[in-house]
């Protein structure tokens, strides 16, 4: 395990009750920022599966994912929504929630439309969490 700030991460992981990870969608995948975080959570993988260690088994937690996309495509998700699946399979994320946006292009887009606010705020209400 290379010792960066990565580190403190993989030590608070464990403890989380809630994940948030939000990303924009570059060539129908998360951007690089975002899969180099979740590349990088390969031992809690070989934790779980080789070692058969159940570290992260020991918290039940929830997770909402946020993905932009400046397209319109109906399946502009599908490869994130495949990575972020691993993801919460790996970190034992029992109960997700992924809400994507389209048609959004430029910084600071998604606060033009209220609408974006609420769907967020709904997915929330449908986990339980506010």
């Amino acid at each position: 395990m290379q010792k960066d700030d990565l580190t403190e991460i993989y030590e608070l992981l464990p403890q989380i009750n809630f994940l948030v990870m939000a990303s924009p969608i570059y060539a129908m995948g998360l951007c690089a920022q975002a899969k180099a975080i979740i590349d990088r959570l390969q031992p809690y993988w070989a934790q779980k599966y080789v070692l058969k260690q159940a570290e992260m088994l020991q918290k039940r937690r929830k997770g909402l994912y946020l993905l932009t996309a400046g397209t319109n495509f109906n399946n502009v998700f599908t490869g994130a929504e495949i990575t972020l699946r691993y993801l919460s399979n790996v970190l034992e994320v029992e109960e997700f929630k992924i809400v994507g946006f389209k048609n959004l292009e430029e910084k600071g887009e998604i606060q033009k439309d209220p609408g974006n606010f609420n769907r967020i705020l709904e997915a929330l209400k449908q986990m339980g969490v506010l």
